[in-house]
């Protein structure tokens, strides 16, 4: 192994400084020792956890999200939300100016005040859920999204009974990634179920299953 430091003695101490705790991994490779190589690898951050609310059009899925984010925002939580749109959306207005860049083939445009910033961003196909959730949520403590049904995520399905019984996760397939029910009708279920206005018993399920970290005594 060779290592390459420059000429000054600051220069020398600060470079070997940052690769030293490099140097027995680099060593174990080199031996080829596949559990110490295996530790070299750059660690991973924990994935943000994220929950779907998923239901029929006209259900109430928004109504419910606004009752339990305010909710979990008391408890001291920074909650994400990302709201899934099948058709063309525009959230800029004509006229303005971010409109007009954006209209005139900016591929990115980044709208930025004192208290908020927007992104609009063009893009061929809609990218996984999962990487909207690593690229943009990185700094708060659990996303809720809308939609998604098709998505890996785990699931909190709003029914009415209005709109019939029959689940779109426990319908024609099975999903396991259904972890409960909000509706307002009794149910039998494999997963808990929640009163379809119940948003502090929501949110508290959300905290116990999802945010360990207050509720395990820190």
């Amino acid at each position: 192994m060779i290592v390459n430091l420059p000429g000054s003695p600051k220069g020398a101490i600060e470079n070997l400084a940052a690769i030293w705790p490099a140097i027995p991994h680099g060593v174990a490779k080199l031996q080829g020792d596949p559990a110490d190589c295996a530790d070299s690898r750059p660690a991973h951050h924990h994935a943000v956890p994220a929950v779907s609310f998923v239901a029929r059009s006209g259900t109430g899925k928004t109504t419910l999200l606004e009752k339990v984010i305010p909710l979990l925002k008391e408890r001291g939580w920074r909650v994400g939300v990302v709201k899934h749109d099948a058709h063309r959306f525009d959230i800029d207005h004509p006229g303005k100016d971010s409109h007009r860049l954006t209209a005139a083939g900016a591929d990115t445009m980044l709208i930025c005040s004192a208290e908020k910033l927007a992104l609009v961003k063009r893009h061929e196909a809609a990218p996984p859920i999962r990487e909207l959730l690593a690229t943009y949520f990185t700094d708060v403590d659990i996303v809720l999204t809308e939609g998604f049904k098709q998505s890996d995520l785990p699931k909190i399905e709003v029914n009415r009974k209005e709109q019939g019984e029959t689940l779109i996760c426990r319908g024609e397939t099975h999903d396991p990634a259904l972890i409960a029910v909000a509706s307002d009708g009794e149910m039998e279920l494999d997963v808990p179920r929640f009163d379809i206005d119940d948003a502090p018993g929501i949110a508290s399920f959300l905290e116990k299953q999802f945010l360990p970290r207050r509720n395990g005594g820190e």
